[in-house]
């Protein structure tokens, strides 16, 4: 603007323009010398053609006594004021055309000269280094905006108290930096095959984009279905020029104006994994912006620290919760048995002397099976504690599963009232530690004499690559609401009144089947019961 008015004051020149190009096409256009009321008559601006599209193909100045003379000359709009003379000059950054600036006069205001001529020039020269510096000072700019937008983004994410705040001010920010007025959240399933909408949203203008955010709320979306599908399917953000007219874009097919055209979103990503997708979009049709796509990428991994530090927080919470709860129940566990072997100490220290033969051998075997528990209980814990810690040392070797439940039937023989069945695969050899073999099977036998029915099976099998012991009872089983849990230390509640156990058994059973290599797992028996499946590798 400045040069167009500097020109039209040294030339005398009623009208003057310039056209700033852009990839080759006209990207902005300035004038003046019109009145607002001969501006508003025009149908249209000069699109590049006539005499302006003269300068920009020839690339060299040119200069006319009588515009209309020259055949390359298309008239004016409609509306335009008449001009004569005219005096066009392109301007160059280096060996590039970026634009050009031109100038007309009309009847009566005589011709442009030759110093009119390099004047302009001189002045073309003087604006592609205005053009330059405009474009560095607006990259400047960007880059400075970019590099706030991503310190804002930072700052607020880290000083959110919870993930869905964090993501609330990343929607705020970026929306404030684009000029999009419309911002969404999408999270994960836990079964990472569905995206489901959230009520997290930023909307400048909330009535216009009612019907968008009411289709959005009810739309859940398949990996893959829609820009927030693709984002999660290959964890990378996307941009859609025009959604409503995206064959993946299930939104446009509910029939109704959505009030959106232009799209973007990127992943959330903690590591590859992505665990949510923030979605964009603008009224109208934009072109895909790789900058700011990059950007976005650089943000969504910062708020997949948010969501990590989130996890990690309530993991912390979580074992500070069961640390609480394993010491409650291990002073609770040891507890019973002490006051019972404590009593009868007192009972034998002040009556010792009174007791007949036969109580007395009664105080000394209740004295002695309350320390043989509480030895069990702190062997437990030992092994518990090992395991958690990663201390703990198996010898693996080939081992006949046949022979290890005949020897857990020696130390744990079936109580009066109790039938074990055995159904074993000589084949049945797997890969495990005898011992700690041994003390598995003797666990889930004496849970099976202490909780189940009166009759218990085992049958070892063999596979091409693995093997298996099964140990079904035709008790009442575990219910539904014990079943995620029964492998967690001191986890009992089923069945289990009166009877004896610390409920760490099945925890370190589970352990040591890992340290295996192997699995246990729990599934009901048919009609009624429980089934404890150890699968190891076969030897």
């Amino acid at each position: 603007e400045r040069a167009v008015d500097l020109a039209r004051l040294l030339t005398s020149a009623r009208y003057g323009a310039a056209v700033v190009l852009d990839n080759g096409e006209i990207a902005e256009f300035v004038h003046a010398g019109l009145t607002n009321a001969q501006f508003n008559a025009m149908p249209h601006l000069p699109l590049g053609k006539g005499m302006l599209g003269a300068v920009l193909q020839q690339k060299t100045p040119i200069r006319l006594d009588v515009l209309q003379s020259d055949r390359r000359s298309v008239g004016f709009p409609l509306g335009h004021v008449p001009m004569t003379a005219f005096l066009g000059v392109p301007i160059f950054q280096e060996t590039d055309l970026v634009g050009a600036l031109y100038l007309t006069k009309s009847p009566g205001q005589g011709l442009f000269s030759q110093q009119d001529e390099l004047f302009m020039i001189s002045l073309a020269n003087q604006t592609a280094v205005a053009l330059e510096t405009a474009h560095l000072i607006k990259r400047l700019n960007e880059k400075t905006a970019i590099v706030q937008l991503i310190q804002d983004v930072a700052v607020g994410a880290n000083e959110a108290h919870d993930v869905d705040e964090a993501l609330q001010i990343t929607l705020d920010r970026v929306c404030a930096h684009t000029g999009w007025p419309v911002g969404h959240v999408y999270t994960l399933e836990k079964d990472a095959t569905h995206l489901m909408p959230t009520t997290l949203w930023h909307l400048e203008d909330a009535e216009r984009y009612e019907q968008f955010r009411l289709v959005t709320e009810g739309m859940q979306l398949e990996i893959g279905a829609g820009l927030p599908g693709r984002v999660a399917e290959n964890g990378k953000p996307a941009w859609v020029t025009d959604v409503m007219n995206d064959p993946n874009f299930p939104r446009a097919r509910t029939a109704v104006d959505l009030g959106v055209v232009a799209g973007f979103a990127f992943p959330v990503l903690v590591g590859s994994e992505v665990v949510a997708v923030l979605e964009f979009f603008s009224p109208v049709a934009l072109v895909p912006d790789q900058t700011l796509l990059d950007v976005m990428a650089n943000i969504g991994t910062q708020l997949g620290r948010v969501v990590e530090r989130d996890r990690i927080a309530a993991e912390l919470r979580r074992v500070d919760v069961l640390k609480s709860e394993f010491i409650a129940n291990a002073a609770h566990e040891l507890r019973t048995p002490l006051t019972s072997l404590l009593g009868f100490a007192d009972l034998a220290a002040a009556r010792g002397r009174e007791l007949d033969e036969e109580v007395f051998e009664q105080v000394m075997d209740g004295l002695g099976r309350q320390a043989d528990r509480i030895r069990g209980l702190i062997e437990n814990l030992l092994d518990l504690s090992q395991i958690q810690q990663g201390r703990l040392t198996v010898r693996l070797l080939p081992t006949a599963l046949g022979d290890a439940v005949r020897r857990a039937l020696d130390a744990a023989p079936a109580p009066e009232g109790h039938s074990v069945t055995l159904e074993l695969d000589n084949d049945a050899k797997a890969v495990a530690d005898l011992q700690r073999l041994d003390q598995i099977i003797v666990n889930l036998l004496t849970n099976a004499y202490r909780y189940g029915g009166p009759s218990i099976t085992i049958e070892a099998t063999a596979a091409a690559q693995s093997c298996s012991l099964v140990l079904v009872h035709d008790g009442q089983g575990v219910p539904d609401e014990v079943r995620t849990r029964i492998f967690e230390p001191f986890a009992r509640g089923w069945n289990t009144s009166g009877a004896p156990g610390s409920g760490l058994g099945l925890a370190i059973c589970r352990r040591l089947v890992e340290a295996f290599g192997g699995s246990l797992t729990y599934e009901p028996a048919q009609p009624h019961g429980a089934r404890f499946i150890v699968s190891l590798k076969r030897a």
